[in-house]
């Protein structure tokens, strides 16, 4: 029967913490890579922008159907600078090709509030997302219309802010 004998590490220790040291910092290095990357996949879900700063709690999601696509917009900010809306569009038979930096308008009280930044998907396919900015100031009790040109059929949802 043999005997099992520690074998000791030949290094100096000034080598061996040395060797601690490198690989510490490179797990740290790849854990900060780590949370940087998640931290980006989420602002690209969130569409890049954070909603206009002094928003407030916003109405319920609105589902329209154009033709074979349906759009379902979703208030995330109201308030003095600007509105932001998350949209998506699904569809199975439509090419959704359409320039979400032009066709979408809002107003505010029946008039004309300019048009937004899309931050979202590029065009093309049968699923898009995204967030629609718009800077025009919005005061609560103020009617709030969202519309899209360049579907099967127009799309155009109204919202009071709270």
């Amino acid at each position: 029967m043999s005997e099992t004998v520690p074998v000791l590490d030949s290094r100096a220790p000034a080598t061996v913490a040395a060797s601690r040291r490198k690989a510490a910092f490179a797990i740290g290095a790849v854990v900060l890579i780590l949370l940087a990357l998640i931290a980006i996949g989420m602002a690209v879900l969130r569409g890049g922008e954070p909603a206009p700063s002094g928003t407030s709690e916003v109405a319920a999601p609105a589902v329209v159907t154009a033709g074979d696509v349906t759009v379902t917009m979703t208030p995330t900010g109201f308030g003095p600078s600007g509105a932001a809306f998350d949209v998506t569009f699904e569809t199975h038979s439509v090419d959704l090709g359409l320039d979400l930096t032009s066709s979408p308008t809002l107003s505010v009280n029946g008039s004309p509030a300019g048009s937004g930044t899309w931050m979202g998907s590029e065009p093309g396919g049968h699923h898009r997302e995204g967030t629609l900015t718009f800077t025009s100031p919005i005061a609560s009790g103020d009617t709030v219309t969202l519309s899209i040109d360049g579907l099967p059929a127009p799309v155009s949802t109204s919202w009071i802010a709270p």
